[in-house]
């Protein structure tokens, strides 16, 4: 399947309309360049796949299971602390390119102090490069 823009945008319209409102409950990395975010949304589980490597770039929903390694690596931990338990908001298109934006709500609870905090999950999907970018922005 190409990854075009026209691909992308019907792909991300798709995830919106099943994703919208749904609550991360796992998440996990197979290797070093796949994540599986394990969503609960509308009432079904969704397993949602993405891939980094520079062959294959990809996101997509699996209904296959996936093993996770023994130790998480220091970049699953980080993503469990931050989207765990989190809320997607929207799933879009970023300046008519190919990057596909995950905008989760999130709140952390810190020493009983909550704060809310709005976290993208930026995949860059090109030939050349894949790559996971997490912004954190305060609401």
């Amino acid at each position: 399947m190409p990854n075009d823009l026209v691909t992308l945008k019907a792909l991300c319209a798709e995830m919106d309309d099943a994703l919208i409102g749904g609550r991360i409950d796992k998440i996990g990395m197979p290797s070093e360049e796949e994540i599986v975010l394990m969503i609960r949304a509308k009432g079904v589980n969704r397993h949602l796949y993405f891939c980094c490597r520079s062959d294959m770039p990809r996101v997509h929903f699996s209904t296959q299971k996936y093993v996770n390694t023994p130790v998480p690596p220091n970049f699953c931990m980080l993503l469990r602390k931050h989207l765990s338990g989190g809320v997607i908001e929207r799933v879009t298109t970023l300046n008519e390119d190919r990057l596909v934006e995950f905008t989760i709500i999130s709140i952390i609870t810190l020493k009983r102090v909550a704060s809310l905090s709005s976290l993208r999950v930026i995949m860059v999907n090109s030939t050349s490069l894949s790559s996971f970018k997490v912004v954190t922005r305060s609401i």
